[in-house]
């Protein structure tokens, strides 16, 4: 399988509406089991976390792209004023986004927006 066309920009895109609180944006690509168990508050508290824990986003990298058990995979730092982590989408072989994950760079924990 090849990685969907244009999968960086579209995943650093979600991960940017995620940051600046635009949920609606973020779920609107969602697929149907995303939409039903990734709610606004979770993204929200999730948000909230990484505030709390890291600051503000002070830079977003360059998303890397790989394929996985017919996903593809975007990869995309987060720098945030006291804290490093990573935005990771997954895209189903629709484009739709069948997860969506904040991964803490110092612990190697995931936590499930």
């Amino acid at each position: 399988m090849t990685p969907i066309p244009g999968a960086a920009d579209k995943a650093t895109a979600i991960v940017d509406d995620w940051l600046h609180e635009r949920y609606d944006q973020v779920r609107r690509d969602f697929d149907a089991r995303m939409v039903e168990q990734c709610t606004v508050e979770m993204l929200e508290a999730v948000r909230g976390q990484t505030r709390q824990t890291g600051g503000e986003p002070v830079e977003l990298g360059t998303g890397v792209v790989s394929v996985r058990n017919g996903h593809t995979i975007v990869d995309v730092p987060i720098a945030f004023e006291r804290a490093q982590a990573t935005g990771r989408v997954a895209f189903d072989a629709d484009e739709r986004v069948a997860g969506f994950f904040i991964l803490a760079s110092e612990s190697a924990r995931d936590t499930r927006a």
